[in-house]
Formats: C-alpha cells, sequence, structure tokens
C-alpha cells in the first residue's frame, strides 16, 4: 500500500488494483461467514424498536441522509471537494482515523483488553467511521483525480489506507465490547458497514473520475444489492426495527439519482422525475419503518412474556419499594417494576439499563456474598446478552435472588399477622403502637451480660428468687459502705483543713475501697457454687465431703433426693433445704457498676 503510489505512472492504476484485490478478499471473506447467524443478534434484530436521545444516535442517524445526499451529488459538488481547506480536514480525519484503529494491535495485550472497553476509543471510532471517513475520502479523491503531483500520490496514499482499513478491517470495527453508556442504538454490524464503505467508495471513484453513466449505475446498484442480500445470507441488521428500512432507502437514493439523470428528458423534467422518486423512496421507507415496528412490538410482548420478564422485573420493584421505604436506596429502585411491564413493549436492551441501574442503587451490605463476588461477571454477561430477553430475564433472577431486603416493620407486622387468625385481626394502629416499642438488642444485652456469664438453670420461679436476693446483696452492701464512711468522717474529725483534709479524703477512699474489695471477694468466693456450676434445681451444690486430710469427695446435686435434672417433683432433703434458706441463692450485679459508684466519694477523684 505504502510503494503502490510511487511506482505507477498514475495514482488512480493504484486505487484500481488495489480495488480489485480488496473486493476479492473481500469476497472470500463474505463467503466464509455464510451460514453463521447469531441468534442473540436475530433476536435484537426482531425486537427493538425504539432508540434513545443520545448524540451519538443523532449524529449517525443524520449520517446516514448526509451519505446519501453525498453519493448522489458528488459530480454536482466537485469544485467543492477540490477547496484547499477541505483536503487539509480531509487529511486530518484521515490520519486520525488511522491512528484510532491501529492503537488497539499496538498495545500491550494487557492494557488492550482496557482499550476495547473503553468509552472514549468507540465514541471515537463510531464517530469517525459512520460520520467522517466517508466526506474525507470524497475529498482526498477528488484530490487524486485533480493532477499527478506529489499531493495527488499522497491522497492516493491515504486513500488506500482509508479503504483497506474500513473495508478489511472487521476487527478494528467489532462491537461485542461497545459500552451500554455509549448510548449507541443504530450500530450495523461489521462486515455489513465494511460492504457499504466499499460500494459507497466505489461509487465516488466513479462519479469523481467520470466513469461512463453505465459504470456508475452499476457502482450505485452494488450498494441496495448488498443491503438485500446481507440480512439473507447472513443475518438481519441490527438495531431498531425500522433501521433496515431507512438504511436501505438511503442506499437506494444514489441509484435512483443516477438513473433520472440517464433518462431522455430535459433538465427541469429531470430533477422533477429526482425528486419524485425520493418522495416515493421516503413514502416507501416510512410504510415499511411502520409495518417493522408494529411486527416487532408484537414479537417483543410474546418473548418478554415467555421469558417471565414481566413477574421477575415485579418482584425486584417489590424489593426495591422495601428499600426504598427503609432509606436505604433512592426512589428509582421501585421503577424497575415498570419497566418489565408486559403492555410498555420496552425492548431487552432497555430492560438491561434498568435492571444495572437497578442494581448500582442497591448497597452491597444487602446484596449476597457469592453474588459480590462474581458481580464483574454479571455485569459483563448483562451488557453481552442486553439483546436477549432470556439472558435479561436470568440475570434479573439472578439478581432477586441476590437481593436481601432488611427487617423492616412491614415486613415484621406481615410475619406476625401470618402467625394466626387473631393476629390478622388485630388493626393497623394497634400494630403501629407496638412497632414503636420495638428497639435494638444491644441495650438488653449490656443490661444482661452479667446474668449471662453466670448464669444458673432453674424455673422462672427460682431466677425471680435469685434476682430479689442480689438486690438484697447489693442493698447491704451499699448500707455497708456507706456506715463505713460515715465511721472513717466521724473518726477524723468536723473541722480537718489543709494537709489534714486530702490526707482525710485519701484515708476515706481507701477504706472504702478496702470494705469494697471484702464485699468483691465474699461476692467471688460464693458465686461459683451458685451460679454456672449449680445443681439443676437452681441451689448450689452439696459441700464437698471430707474423707481424710487429703482427699474429699465432690458433688454435682444440691442434694442426693433432688430429682430435677430426671423430670422429677422437686423434692430434695431437709438438710438441702436448711441450707436453701440459710445461704440463699447468692447475688448478681456488675462489679465494675460496684466499684465506679462506691469507690468515689461524691464530687471527688473518680480513682
Amino acid at each position: 500500500l505504502c510503494l503502490s503510489p510511487w511506482l505507477v505512472l498514475k495514482p488512480g492504476m493504484a486505487l484500481g488494483a488495489a480495488a480489485g484485490v480488496m473486493l476479492l478478499a473481500f469476497c472470500f471473506t463474505v463467503w466464509g461467514q455464510v451460514g453463521r447467524k447469531d441468534d442473540v443478534v436475530l433476536l435484537a434484530a426482531s425486537h427493538a424498536t425504539a432508540m434513545r436521545m443520545s448524540w451519538l444516535n443523532i449524529l449517525v442517524l443524520a449520517s446516514i441522509f448526509a451519505e446519501a445526499a453525498l453519493l448522489a451529488g458528488a459530480a454536482s459538488i466537485r469544485a467543492w471537494l477540490m477547496d484547499p481547506a477541505a483536503l487539509v480536514a480531509a487529511s486530518v480525519v484521515g490520519i486520525m482515523w488511522l491512528l484510532v484503529v491501529a492503537l488497539p494491535p499496538a498495545m500491550p495485550l494487557e492494557d488492550c483488553d482496557e482499550c476495547w472497553h473503553s468509552v472514549k476509543y468507540h465514541a471515537a471510532v463510531q464517530l469517525l467511521r459512520r460520520c467522517l471517513v466517508l466526506p474525507a475520502t470524497a475529498v482526498l479523491l477528488a484530490a487524486v483525480a485533480s493532477g499527478h503531483g506529489l499531493q495527488a500520490r499522497i491522497a492516493t496514499l491515504l486513500v488506500l489506507h482509508l479503504a483497506a482499513t474500513a473495508v478489511l478491517g472487521l476487527e478494528q470495527s467489532k462491537t461485542e465490547f461497545l459500552p451500554a453508556v455509549l448510548g449507541l442504538d443504530l450500530d450495523l454490524p461489521p462486515l455489513l458497514l465494511s460492504g457499504m464503505a466499499g460500494a459507497q467508495m466505489l461509487l465516488l471513484a466513479a462519479q469523481i473520475f467520470e466513469a461512463p453513466i453505465a459504470v456508475q449505475v452499476i457502482a450505485a446498484a452494488a450498494l441496495p444489492l448488498w443491503g438485500l442480500s446481507y440480512p439473507r445470507l447472513l443475518r438481519p441488521f441490527g438495531g431498531p426495527a425500522w433501521l433496515p428500512a431507512l438504511q436501505g432507502t438511503a442506499m437506494c437514493v444514489p441509484l435512483w439519482s443516477l438513473l433520472s439523470e440517464s433518462l431522455p428528458l430535459v433538465d427541469y423534467q429531470v430533477h422533477i422525475a429526482c425528486w419524485a422518486g425520493f418522495m416515493l423512496l421516503g413514502l416507501f421507507a416510512t410504510g415499511c419503518s411502520l409495518y417493522a415496528c408494529r411486527v416487532a412490538k408484537s414479537a417483543r410482548i410474546a418473548a418478554a412474556l415467555e421469558a417471565g420478564v414481566e413477574q421477575i422485573f415485579r418482584d425486584l420493584g417489590r424489593k426495591g419499594a422495601i428499600l426504598c421505604r427503609s432509606g436505604e436506596a433512592g426512589v428509582a429502585v421501585e421503577a424497575v417494576a415498570d419497566a418489565g411491564r408486559s403492555d410498555q413493549a420496552v425492548s431487552s436492551a432497555f430492560l438491561a439499563a434498568s435492571l444495572e441501574a437497578f442494581e448500582a442503587q442497591v448497597r452491597f451490605e444487602r446484596l449476597d456474598q457469592a453474588f459480590l463476588q462474581g458481580r464483574p461477571e454479571w455485569l459483563q454477561n448483562l451488557r453481552d446478552g442486553r439483546h436477549s430477553f432470556d439472558l435479561v430475564a436470568h440475570s434479573a433472577s439472578t439478581l432477586l435472588a441476590a437481593v436481601r431486603t432488611p427487617p423492616n416493620s412491614v415486613l415484621v407486622v406481615a410475619a406476625l399477622k401470618a402467625s394466626g387468625p387473631a393476629a390478622r385481626r388485630v388493626p393497623a394502629p394497634v400494630w403501629a403502637m407496638i412497632m414503636r416499642a420495638v428497639g435494638g438488642s444491644y441495650p438488653l444485652e449490656e443490661l444482661l451480660q452479667p446474668v449471662t456469664e453466670e448464669f444458673a438453670r432453674g424455673s422462672p420461679g427460682r431466677q425471680l428468687f435469685r434476682a430479689q436476693a442480689a438486690i438484697k446483696w447489693c442493698l447491704a452492701a451499699q448500707r455497708k459502705l456507706a456506715q463505713r464512711k460515715f465511721r472513717c468522717l466521724m473518726e477524723s474529725g468536723p473541722n480537718g483543713t489543709g494537709n489534714d483534709a486530702g490526707d482525710t479524703g485519701a484515708g476515706i477512699r481507701s477504706d472504702v475501697s478496702a470494705a469494697l474489695e471484702h464485699e468483691v471477694a465474699m461476692f467471688q468466693r460464693g458465686m461459683p457454687q451458685l451460679y454456672g456450676r449449680g445443681c439443676a434445681c437452681g441451689r448450689s451444690l452439696k459441700p464437698a465431703d471430707n474423707w481424710c486430710a487429703f482427699s474429699s469427695r465432690v458433688h454435682n446435686k444440691c442434694c442426693k433426693l433432688c430429682d430435677a435434672g430426671v423430670g422429677g417433683g422437686g423434692r430434695h432433703s431437709g438438710d438441702c433445704d436448711r441450707r436453701a434458706r440459710r445461704d440463699g441463692t447468692g447475688a448478681l450485679w456488675s462489679l465494675s457498676k460496684i466499684a465506679s459508684h462506691f469507690a468515689s466519694p461524691p464530687g471527688g477523684d473518680p480513682e
């Protein structure tokens, strides 16, 4: 390609030879692709009907009409195409296109994958390919046809590279990794675009080089012929259902323009016939588009019902409503239920985008751990299968199973109402009063921590008796400590000042601390026998019997007659009853709370 413009006498000869080689290579490529149909793309072509109002969609839609106008009037605007400013702009566009398509092969393997998933890269490729490459080629072809100098040979070199990359560069034009956030719904298969580019460039060359009218008509007829044969040989266009009718009509515009010029009519009659044909083509495209949208809508509704999309999205909307009411998600999560309604007749791509937006609104702590570990793969499968209702429904069901709703009051009340007929008769205001009294469990855990640490088995009555004994012990300990403090104050005298007053306070604190340590020691001495290692009935174990000075027998029951562990009637021996009346059941209290309350005098040093 680089040497051919410099090895021939005329640059146009290099273009003709390269066109023959590229046409032959393209025919072999098409022959290898015949019969390979993708079910996912078939499903997309028959179900998509609308497009998003994104800037890239609008530009591509405008470029369809602009390309048709350029191909129909290339000969009449040849003087404009030869403008030096247009040549500079076309050169810049050509160099940018070559740099963009050469970027992935020139990058390392670890960076190439990131490039294929880049939104900016795909935006640049689609913008240049769909909107700018064909006008730049027309300007460069006009420069080639204008002379034989260095400028014409450089323009030939650029045209050769543009044609090679646009017609044979299928790898650089693939749309498998096209991001959904790009907003491009009018994406065509790479092989279809390659054939269109080849036919369009041939038609431009035939018009700019002023080939015979028969050659121009044949080149113009190749474009709609390729558009008609592609869906029958390979697969449908893809994109919205009305896109094939629009694109096919745009392909027929240059052909009708050339045919009307070849009619044996005067100039004004040729113009009338040309515009009348354009109007008929527009009406035909409108009718075909409406019919295709109607058929696609029916097929889309049937496919959505078969895949069960409506029920899955309704369940997702219910979980989203719970998350929204609990303040853990935005209002947008409730709209996912409306997106899946069968009467809306939305496309699978719209459902995939709604599902991805729903998943982004859910907090990660409300998702299953297995789902979080496989989330990148789930997102990739959703984006790759966004043209299939079955794949979108599978992704939605996976997300539905992974969402864990919080224990909201609505769920709690619903569970309580389902517990019995009486609960279902309770009115809503009573349930509201009940739920206002529900709180966290951590305060209760803090209060019951001393009880759970030294808990012993026993009946509710036995537990209440233990609690009463604990209160009595606390009150007794408080009276002892208060008396000890009062006695120390009286012994020190009421008029202590200066250093004597400081010594007196320190002495009081030490005496109170000594008394507290004594009470705690007594508490800890009796605690193991009364709690944790007590009898099954709740009483303390029978004291150990000393057989001799070196051995003793340890009992595991309060007495030999106790049968609480085997479902008995609570029999005890007389000695056991007397020990229970004498010793009580011990006491429970948080020792740290006692120390912080009694060890320091009011207003004194906390230590």
